[in-house]
């Protein structure tokens, strides 16, 4: 039985963890689901959190073919336009993409909740109609959020990807949405989640919106495939940099695990890079209360390195209380990024350790341990168990079926005790 100074002092952990967590990671994550519309207005509600960057996809066919958005503001706050696919014409009508984002600034200030796109001629509602999509992302480049953008357009085609592709770097974010001129289901590209497939407005026309987190360097060019034939069929995507990177360099690291264990030498920290880009060395810190952090050990750095790297490292003079642990990233020029943050509690360390692979996942996790009480949250502190399937498999190990969880970071906690994975 759990006395209630230790109850209270669990509650404040994970009250410390997830905060921390938040504001000290630099992995893109969706703060919240994507609100979608087929009619004015688009109302949505960014979520909280910081490094944000709110997204706002409008979609629509016309028979006014130079029917463009001239501007997007949301809360009286203006947005700024990262992408447009080029009108095309066909059966008559226009098909047009165009993608727009407002930074942390920009949702700070807003005064209401309501995007209002203005038209140069008129309201497409009027004739067809249009679709608008609107997610808020956290972790996101404030100064330069958009590095890159790609557009692609057929007629009487039942695919279409960009007229060319876009470079991209591990722990950034592609989104494209399309739009056809026939009522149609789409399916993604490979290793995209799509968040939104509508067909049937008047008139008759299709669109989604769909995304991806880059694991690794290369070349994104989605290829969407409709059901049928469109009469005309376009596409918009945009590259979305994470906060502390830059358009042509990655993040210093891609950490994929950082626990924290009890073993016979103290507390065992361990974690894992699945790529490093001029990482000079780590520093392993220690704190009682989440915010005074004291230095315990330093790691050298694989400098540069594609392939996946483990580390451990110990603390052999623990205190006899909770702990909390986190690591401190320096590259060759200086600069310092740090990790989430990996607690221990002396009280009952039998229960906490457990593990999880593969970590980042896509539809499913494997979990090693005795591991009870089990809840998932977002990196909101949410809950999302709901969307999670528990199960077991052949040798009686826990399986967590992810499929239902958007592209994000989220925690596995059992008691006190939790773990931090990626849905891809």
């Amino acid at each position: 039985m759990i006395s209630l100074s230790k109850q209270f002092r669990n509650i404040v952990s994970i009250i410390v963890i997830l905060f921390i967590s938040e504001v000290t990671n630099s992995q893109i994550a969706f703060a919240n689901g994507w609100n979608v519309t087929t009619s004015v207005p688009n109302v949505t509600t960014a979520a909280s959190g910081s490094n944000r960057l709110l997204i706002y996809v409008i979609t629509f066919e016309d028979d006014d073919n130079t029917n463009d958005v001239t501007s997007v503001s949301y809360g009286g706050q203006s947005l700024t336009q990262a992408v447009q696919a080029t009108t095309l014409t066909g059966g008559g009508s226009q098909s047009r993409v165009e993608i727009w984002y407002l930074n942390q600034a920009g949702i700070t200030a807003s005064s209401h909740t309501t995007f209002t796109p203005v038209f140069s001629i008129s309201n497409p509602t009027t004739s067809h109609g249009y679709y608008t999509m609107a997610v808020t992302l956290s972790g996101v480049n404030q100064s330069s959020p958009v590095c890159t953008s790609g557009v692609g357009q057929r007629l009487t085609t039942t695919t279409v990807n960009l007229s060319s592709g876009i470079s991209v770097l591990p722990s950034e974010l592609v989104i494209y949405a399309t739009h056809g001129g026939e009522s149609r289901t789409h399916t993604p590209a490979t290793g995209y989640t799509e968040s939104a497939d509508l067909n049937g407005a008047s008139g008759g026309q299709s669109s989604t919106v769909n995304s991806k987190s880059i694991t690794a360097s290369g070349t994104e060019n989605p290829v969407s495939t409709a059901s049928g034939s469109q009469n005309r069929f376009v596409i918009a995507a945009v590259r979305i940099i994470p906060n502390g990177a830059t358009c042509s360099s990655a993040l210093p690291i891609e950490l994929t695990h950082f626990v924290a264990s009890f073993a016979d030498e103290g507390v065992k920290l361990e974690w894992r890079t699945a790529g490093e880009r001029n990482n000079d060395f780590f520093t392993v810190e220690r704190s009682l209360n989440g915010i005074d952090w004291v230095e315990i050990t330093q790691i050298k750095g694989a400098g540069n390195s594609a392939a996946p790297k483990n580390y451990s490292a110990y603390d052999n003079s623990p205190i006899a209380d909770v702990m909390y642990y986190r690591l401190k990233q320096t590259d060759y020029d200086g600069t310092i990024s740090y990790s989430w943050i990996s607690n221990v509690d002396p009280d009952n360390f039998e229960q906490n350790t457990f593990k999880i692979y593969p970590n980042p996942a896509t539809s499913e996790l494997n979990l090693i341990g005795n591991p009870f009480e089990l809840k998932v949250t977002n990196i909101l502190g949410q809950e999302v168990t709901r969307d999670v399937i528990i199960s077991r498999n052949q040798k009686n190990r826990l399986l967590l079926n992810i499929s239902g969880l958007q592209s994000g970071t989220y925690f596995i906690h059992s008691n006190s005790s939790y773990i931090r994975f990626i849905k891809m």
